[in-house]
């Protein structure tokens, strides 16, 4: 009974942060209203204060919860890669899946990378850093640069480039997509994740 009890409240809680972030990408923080999370989650609004005091905290949590999932799925997906290769190409597939398949979260991301010095900027790179998915990353380019099959090169400056490549385009893809006329972004995305994997990589392997 307990057991079900405790499904039952991370279910509700679920639901509310899942209506939550959808609120909170379309009207902000500022905008965003809790009733209608609540009516939006199938909960009344009293067990949103109940489960999380308030909007604002609320707001943190949504996001929290979202930037530990997508960096509890890339650190396994890293983890598991071997070559050089495979964690290019998992840290851009995740890359897209985030920013492309997401727009919520893109939306928040905007607003907040606006807001100077913003904590949720600070939160989610501490998140990143505790997964420890940089560090895989930034071992395995010594590595290889040790063992001479990449260029001698600063790694802190690659990796701001890949993040860069992958993060860049979706905050200025809606000017991107005019410019070059991109009628399919799905097809365009879909083939963009080996287009990036193959740049970074002529950039730095040894011919």
């Amino acid at each position: 009974m307990a057991s079900e009890n405790i499904n039952e409240v991370k279910t509700t809680q679920q639901r509310i942060l899942s209506s939550a972030i959808r609120e909170f990408a379309e009207f902000g923080k500022a905008g965003a209203r809790v009733d209608r999370i609540a009516e939006t989650a199938g909960v009344n609004k009293a067990m949103i204060y109940y489960h999380f005091n308030s909007k604002e905290n609320l707001y943190y949590e949504a996001i929290a919860e979202h930037i530990s999932q997508v960096t509890a799925n890339l650190q396994r997906r890293v983890s598991s890669s071997n070559t050089l290769e495979e964690i290019i190409s998992s840290v851009v597939d995740e890359y897209i899946l985030i920013f492309g398949s997401d727009p919520c979260f893109k939306q928040i991301l905007l607003r907040e990378l606006a807001e100077e010095g913003s904590p949720i900027i600070a939160k989610i790179a501490e998140t990143i850093s505790r997964s420890g998915v940089p560090n895989i990353l930034y071992n395995k380019l010594l590595s290889e640069m040790e063992k001479g099959r990449i260029k001698q090169l600063d790694i802190r400056q690659a990796i701001a480039s890949l993040i860069s490549m992958n993060i860049g385009f979706f905050i200025v893809s809606p000017i991107v997509v005019k410019v070059l006329n991109i009628s399919d972004i799905d097809s365009f995305l879909s083939a963009r994740r080996k287009a990036v994997v193959d740049l970074f990589l002529s950039g730095v392997l040894i011919k």
